[in-house]
């Protein structure tokens, strides 16, 4: 999923597979987010690439 929206593994991602019970967790929290339906999927996906750049993600 992560990589169809931006198009690569980044690494939180692959740090997040080495815990399973904390990227089921994490996987379930993009799937929610995914499934809300209040903004434009377009908008949804600035409005977080914005909040990840704010907290210093490094994608």
């Amino acid at each position: 999923m992560v990589r169809k929206k931006v198009g690569k593994v980044v690494m939180p991602i692959k740090v997040h597979a080495l815990h399973p019970k904390l990227f089921r967790g994490l996987a379930f929290m993009e799937m929610a987010q995914d499934k809300a339906n209040e903004l434009d999927g377009v908008i949804k996906t600035l409005a977080q690439l914005r909040a990840a750049t704010l907290i210093g993600c490094p994608f």
